[in-house]
């Protein structure tokens, strides 16, 4: 049955009893127009009022209420809005349902209409009237709950104007306006507007899905208005959380296959890196299939339009000839394996066609089938031979460390001795294998030299410069060995010092001879210096003689021997110099400048003035006046006088 203004039905209820008997109520129940009290005894209207009163606990609570009932093998909906707070008077609406969507099953027992009352409640749903005279909001409990009002006292009305600028939210009022607008421009009863509004509900912003419906008369009259409100802030909220776990879930996916990306090109650059290839062996074939990586391995040609496809016997013939019971050995092994979760790992070496010798890590899986035979056998190849070399080279520098007399070691941070070669387990009386935790710098060390070492480790560890120097360590029987040590700081990935290693050489047979030579130079120095007291004496006295001799003697002979006399005492005289400035010349600090010659050859010339011939010795300098010579100036000076 269509729904229209024709069947729908406009009743009042006062204290239980129908109030009037309007013409469609009459029509519909083909009795009389307006004959009360035939309709009272009515089936219907009957059903009608006991209606009301088994939803006057909901309609008392809520100010509205709704149940369906059956007349006629007829659906209908009856809505209930109590006109008062005693629900003494109420408004009712009959309207038919169509029978194809509400069956008769469906109004089988009071408990049906009542779950779906409580349903609607638990919904957040409410419903309101409009007043056709002034579009005035006439309000129930359940209403005023949801858009967050007290119920008023004195009046069940809210004015639409109120409801519009304290209520709704300012940025929806007028989608509001424009929908109830809507509304009436249609001017049909079976006309309904929907729309998402919010509202400003206790200082908090409330989403409320809406809908509003107005019945008209034949005149185009409005006769009945009346909307619906469901809260659906959670369902707002939900899916705006849906959307931003949508968005972030997106992002995710973008960053994680970037990162996939990245690390798929990071996976074969490693591999590339590691020398890391593929092969298989098929049974069937007796070949080998193998990856690009494995075939430029064996030093073979890869085959840039199809697999590597290797007989069996090609690849025997590359293997090291005293490594081929190694590959088969491991062939037997996995032969005899039944399990698909075998693997097994080996090295041996190929020589290439070029005949040059690589050596090779090898992993083996099997694959079996239903019934356990070898199908395949598969794994890797990675090319060790840098690692092997590396390993020998330091096999070769490991053994260079425990052989030398020089003593090796290192340290940690704190001090703590975590490594000593032969040598040095040797000097400290420690057995040669065994762990050195107990042993520290400290202990090897005598008070002064540890305080060194201290000053020394706290510079390494803000310049992490090498140091050298020399230093003393103390044997466990309390004897002090010199020694000139060398101290390297080792760096982690983040560049702090996180080991020190030194090596320390005995220095005690140079010490004996450097003790040795100081003796000797001072012997040395007090010899000269009293040979050349005893001798400047007797020398000073020849000379004086002579010059008495030359003006004394006339004689040419005599004068002749004493001249040749006079030569051979200043030859002694620049020897006694000569061994006295050889003393000084020892004792000079190299303390480098730029040197004046022009300075110093003045001093050396004038230091032949006393030589009775100075006056006739001609003297030629050559200096270039662009020489920058830097050295020790004092033992330039002594040279340039000897």
């Amino acid at each position: 049955m269509p729904i229209t203004v024709a069947n729908i039905v406009l009743l009042q209820i006062e204290d239980g009893k129908l109030a009037g008997c309007p013409p469609p109520l009459a029509e519909l129940l083909a009795i009389p127009s307006e004959n009360l009290d035939l309709a009272r005894k009515h089936s219907l209207v009957q059903r009608i009022e006991g209606a009301c009163q088994s939803s006057k606990e909901h309609l008392l609570r809520e100010g509205h209420a709704q149940q369906y009932i059956r007349w006629k093998e007829k659906s209908y909906q009856l809505n209930m809005l109590a006109l008062d707070y005693d629900g003494s008077h109420l408004r009712l609406v009959l309207k038919p349902l169509p029978e194809s969507i509400y069956p008769s099953s469906f109004f089988e027992g009071e408990d049906s209409v009542n779950n779906l009352i409580d349903a609607l409640s638990m919904a957040k749903l409410a419903t309101y009237e409009l007043d056709p005279a002034n579009l005035d909001i006439i309000v129930n409990p359940g209403f005023c709950a949801l858009i967050g009002i007290e119920m008023p006292e004195h009046s069940n009305r809210l004015p639409g104007a109120v409801y519009v600028r304290d209520i709704i939210h300012p940025e929806d009022k007028q989608l509001f306006k424009d929908a109830l607008q809507k509304t009436i421009d249609a001017k049909d009863s079976t006309f309904q507007t929907y729309l998402e509004y919010r509202i400003v509900k206790e200082g908090e912003v409330v989403y409320l899905l809406g809908s509003i419906r107005m019945f008209w008369d034949e005149d185009k009259q409005l006769i009945k208005a009346y909307g619906t409100a469901q809260d659906i802030t959670q369902k707002k909220v939900a899916e705006k959380e849906l959307q931003e776990y949508k968005q972030n879930l997106e992002q995710l996916i973008q960053e994680r296959t970037e990162a996939l990306r990245k690390s798929q090109a990071s996976l074969s650059d490693a591999i590339k890196l590691a020398n890391l290839g593929s092969w298989e062996f098929d049974f069937q074939s007796q070949c080998f299939y193998l990856g690009n990586q494995v075939v430029r391995m064996m030093g073979l040609q890869v085959q840039p339009n199809g697999p590597n496809v290797v007989p069996l016997k090609t690849l025997l013939g590359l293997i090291h000839p005293e490594d081929a019971s190694i590959y088969r050995e491991a062939g037997r092994r996995a032969l005899e394996t039944d399990s698909p979760r075998y693997v097994d790992y080996s090295q041996f070496r190929i020589v290439r066609p070029n005949g040059e010798i690589r050596h090779l890590l090898i992993s083996l899986k099997v694959a079996l089938d239903a019934n356990g035979k070898h199908t395949k056998h598969y794994g890797t190849a990675q090319d060790i031979t840098a690692l092997k070399q590396m390993e020998e080279e330091k096999s070769r520098l490991n053994a260079i460390i425990e052989a030398t007399p020089d003593v090796v070691g290192i340290s940690n941070v704190k001090g703590e001795i975590v490594y000593l070669n032969h040598s040095g387990r040797r000097l400290f009386k420690l057995p040669t294998e065994g762990s050195l935790r107990h042993l520290t710098i400290q202990a090897i060390h005598p008070w002064l030299s540890y305080r060194k070492m201290i000053v020394v480790i706290s510079k390494m560890l803000k310049d992490k410069e090498i140091w050298s120097g020399e230093n003393t360590i103390q044997t466990p029987d309390g004897r002090l060995i010199p020694v000139s040590q060398v101290v390297l700081p080792h760096l982690d990935s983040s560049g702090q010092v996180e080991y020190f290693s030194t090596v320390l050489r005995d220095m005690s047979g140079q010490k004996a001879i450097e003790n040795d030579l100081l003796t000797k130079n001072l012997q040395l120095d007090t010899f000269v210096y009293r040979a050349s007291h005893d001798l400047r004496g007797p020398i000073a006295s020849l000379l004086g003689l002579h010059s008495v001799a030359r003006y004394e003697i006339e004689d040419e002979l005599a004068i002749k021997y004493m001249d040749m006399y006079y030569d051979q005492v200043q030859r002694l005289n620049k020897i006694v110099i000569s061994l006295s400035n050889l003393t000084h010349l020892k004792n000079f600090s190299n303390e480098g400048q730029v040197v004046n010659f022009e300075e110093i050859i003045e001093e050396s010339i004038a230091s032949f003035s006393y030589l009775p011939e100075f006056s006739i010795m001609q003297f030629e300098k050559d200096i270039s006046p662009s020489l920058q010579y830097v050295a020790d100036a004092g033992v330039v000076r002594t040279i340039s006088k000897t």
